[in-house]
């Protein structure tokens, strides 16, 4: 009798495929803290900040390589056959791939954080409660897995052509991302009465604390348009991809 393979199933197993990229993330962030702790002496507080937080501007060039490496994998290995043969579900495939991604991105934001308010001390992100660090990081990391969301998208379509499979990724890519921004504006309206997010802080001015509304509304639309993109890669893995 062949085991049922679940989304928990995949999931586990792509967590231990990405190891490596998990210590390269924890190596990368101790190593680039460790060389600011022995320049801190030659330069100021403020350029330690702004050189702590440099790490996140590679994140969405991260989520769109992991994005379709993490697919691409099953096909090199041609475990993306066995996959279809065994009947698992395309959403799943592509599912536990996200999460994974999705967990390596609040590692990695988790770590620039802690080493900013932890290491560095800074007193900037001291205004702000520990529940608002952890729902900024897992909103954050959610958005970053948008951009993974359309990679893989990206790299299914590429593999319905046999010639310069990755150039039509890449252009499938950008002609995307401009079809969610379009789509997000249309659907904005639809998520009107969507509820503000208070964020309390208190260096606003010095008269005491203060709320800063953040209109969720936004949010609301992106997230239903990367649903569809996602919708549409099960679509395309499921039905029209060549795989033997």
């Amino acid at each position: 009798m062949t085991q049922k393979v679940t989304l928990w199933t995949l999931w586990k197993k792509d967590m231990y495929r990405a190891r490596f990229g998990f210590a390269v993330i924890v190596i990368s962030i101790a190593a680039w803290n460790l060389f600011l702790y022995l320049q801190q002496m030659d330069w100021s507080k403020d350029v330690i900040l702004i050189l702590s937080l440099a790490p996140l501007v590679t994140l969405p060039f991260f989520a769109f390589i992991n994005g379709f490496t993490f697919l691409r994998r099953e096909w090199n290995n041609k475990s993306i056959v066995q996959l279809h043969k065994l009947q698992v579900k395309s959403a799943n495939i592509l599912a536990s791939k996200l999460l994974t991604l999705y967990v390596q991105i609040v590692l990695f934001t988790f770590l620039v954080l802690f080493c900013i308010m932890f290491i560095w001390k800074q007193p900037a992100f001291s205004h702000f409660s520990t529940g608002s660090v952890i729902i900024f990081i897992l909103i954050f990391s959610a958005l970053l897995t948008g951009l993974g969301v359309i990679s893989q998208f990206s790299y299914v379509a590429g593999k319905m052509v046999k010639k310069s499979s990755w150039l039509v990724s890449l252009w499938v890519f950008f002609l995307t991302l401009w079809g969610v921004m379009k789509l997000t504006q249309y659907l904005l309206p639809l998520f009107v009465w969507f509820p503000s997010l208070p964020v309390q802080m208190d260096f606003l001015n010095q008269s005491g604390l203060q709320s800063l509304v953040i209109d969720t509304s936004p949010l609301g639309a992106l997230t239903s348009s990367i649903v569809l993109i996602f919708l549409l890669g099960v679509w395309l893995l499921e039905k029209y991809v060549e795989t033997q």
